[in-house]
């Protein structure tokens, strides 16, 4: 008979995060002269391996920022909390364990299910400038104008059917930035609890691949 393993013992931290200011260059993530280079493609649910989410809109866009403007964000990313900047470094750069959130201001460490470090960056300002850099791509401008509709369902949530209408702000994105980074072996496991309808938001995710 095999025996039963141990249940995983999590360790709940009480948490605050708080950043220290970063100069942000005017000229960094600029209006594209020619947006064109952005590749849109998107995605469709219904044809892959995962179906259940065929409702949801989500593109792949390519191009959106160049290997140049990635380097700075990162850099300013690692500045934000104390990192490149002289004296005593944090360490690792200021990357920490990520953890899942807990509710009430805890979160826990549960390396079982998420194993990555973090970096949590609160900028309205850097939050904006991603934005206006998608609405460059083919499409975004038109699509995220007015979200009214069945379509936006999964973003707006039952609304939509009573003639709810939405429209996103200028700065489109939450101001709170969270960078994770994978190294080997490292993982973040799916939503197992979580209905596809259960999660309604805009997101936008950068993956860099080194």
């Amino acid at each position: 008979m095999r025996a039963k393993k141990a249940p995983v013992q999590h360790q709940f931290f009480k948490v605050e995060y708080t950043n220290v200011p970063v100069e942000i260059p005017e000229a960094f993530l600029a209006p594209l002269p020619d947006p064109s280079i952005i590749k849109v493609s998107k995605i469709n649910f219904e044809n892959s391996p995962l179906p259940e989410y065929k409702s949801n809109y989500a593109v792949v866009l390519d191009n959106i920022l160049s290997k140049e403007e990635y380097d700075q964000l990162l850099v300013m990313t690692e500045k934000s909390v104390g990192a490149h900047r002289g004296g005593d470094e944090p360490e690792n750069n200021g990357w920490r364990p990520a953890m899942v959130n807990a509710g009430r201001d805890y979160e826990v460490l549960a390396l079982d299910y998420r194993n990555s470090d973090r970096i949590i960056w609160d900028s309205h300002e850097v939050a904006q400038k991603l934005w206006d850099r998608v609405m460059q791509a083919e499409g975004m401008k038109e699509y995220f104008s007015v979200l009214q509709g069945e379509e936006y369902e999964a973003a707006c949530g039952e609304s939509v059917y009573g003639g709810g209408r939405w429209k996103v702000t200028r700065q489109g994105l939450n101001e709170r930035l969270r960078f994770l980074k994978y190294g080997p072996g490292q993982f973040f496991r799916g939503m197992l609890c979580c209905s596809p309808r259960s999660r309604r938001n805009i997101q936008l995710t950068l993956i860099r691949t080194l």
